[in-house]
């Protein structure tokens, strides 16, 4: 079985949510996918099509796909949605740009604690060649300064529900997501005994869900309302990791009960046994040094450091010809439109366009 499906069985018979109980939840990602399949099961049909996709196309480029040469960067437009109850949530713009600047340095390895990632792991430090910019154009082509702020009478938002992204519940509707980035910015509801810092969509799901939801306290670096240990924007970068195809590094699998033969995905990534907290440097637990320092795993912002060429090449094949998020690479969200981004195509992939694909990511 697809270890997606997998996951998704597994999910959806209420296991995912036996975690170590732990006051705060870094991400409810996995927990939301469940409550989506349940109302929408035709995602397992998209997301298993996506990482057919996305597994052919590593196998032809590359699992290591660590450079592109002379190719543009994958620019992704963002728009941020500030939904506030109190004047305290209603983040400042310096503190979201602060934000835009961390997606930017972790995916372009420019944090300048890339210089403390384990000796093991320096070779593996990937840039991912993938850019962030604040949206100034908006869908209807009127200016805009890619944020948008929503008073709300609502004290929280349910990361099962989700929401924050509609106007009709109290939240904001998305802008469509098939040209920019949705971050959503609110206060989440506690979930299953601890407080959630951020969750995001994968490919494939309802289009007006897709995005990113981070809580108010957990946005950007070390500036007005972000709050150790997750004050340097690492939130983010780790629920964009999302957004763009990648898994936890131990692959999502029970908490605690032998995970080491489960996998992330990613051949360059060690299997684990579970999630880390905090910034356990020497763990070893399924007899290699963990990489607890990747952005897809539950480390301190303080701690991660890196993405690998093998997530790279997964995000990545999301812009290929024929990908689910292609059409990004040419919108005209941030004003410079520059065309389709040359992503090598998978000569083994059916799927050749949106006018005469054979898979469709419509949607739901």
């Amino acid at each position: 079985m697809n270890r997606i499906l997998l996951l998704m069985v597994l999910l959806l018979n209420g296991v995912a949510p036996l975690v170590k109980a732990q006051t705060v939840l870094p991400c409810a990602t996995s927990e939301r996918l469940a409550q989506q399949v349940d109302s929408h099961p035709e995602i397992l049909t998209r997301m298993q099509q996506i990482e057919s996709f996305t597994e052919e196309w590593v196998e032809v480029n590359g699992a290591d796909y660590a450079f592109r040469a002379a190719e543009p960067i994958v620019t992704i437009p963002v728009v941020f949605h500030v939904v506030y109850n109190s004047p305290a949530e209603n983040l400042s713009e310096a503190q979201l740009l602060s934000q835009i600047d961390v997606l930017n340095e972790d995916f372009r390895k420019l944090n300048a604690d890339t210089a403390s990632t384990l000796p093991a792991f320096q070779s593996l430090a990937a840039d991912i060649e993938i850019e962030f910019c604040l949206a100034t154009v908006a869908p209807d082509g009127s200016p805009t300064t890619g944020i948008e702020r929503t008073a709300t009478t609502n004290t929280s938002f349910s990361p099962i529900s989700d929401n924050v992204k509609s106007a009709a519940s109290g939240g904001a509707d998305g802008w469509p997501s098939d040209q920019y980035l949705n971050i959503w910015v609110c206060d989440i509801g506690g979930f299953f005994g601890g407080e959630v810092i951020g969750y995001a969509t994968f490919p494939g799901g309802p289009p007006a869900l897709d995005g990113v939801v981070l809580d108010w306290l957990a946005v950007g670096r070390s500036i007005g309302t972000a709050t150790p240990p997750y004050d340097l924007g690492r939130a983010g970068t780790h629920e964009v990791g999302h957004w763009l195809n990648l898994r936890h590094t131990w692959g999502d699998c029970l908490f605690g009960l032998g995970c080491c033969g489960t996998d992330d995905g990613v051949g360059d990534t060690p299997n684990t046994s579970g999630p880390a907290y905090g910034c356990p440097l020497t763990s070893n637990t399924c007899s290699s040094p963990d990489m607890v320092q990747n952005y897809m795993d539950y480390s301190d912002d303080n701690c991660s450091s890196l993405f690998t060429p093998g997530q790279k090449s997964r995000m990545l094949a999301l812009f290929a010809p024929g990908g689910p998020r292609e059409s990004l690479i040419s919108s005209p969200g941030c004003g410079n439109v520059v065309g389709n981004c040359d992503v090598p195509a998978n000569p083994m992939v059916s799927i050749t366009g949106a006018s005469s694909a054979t898979v469709s990511w419509d949607p739901v």
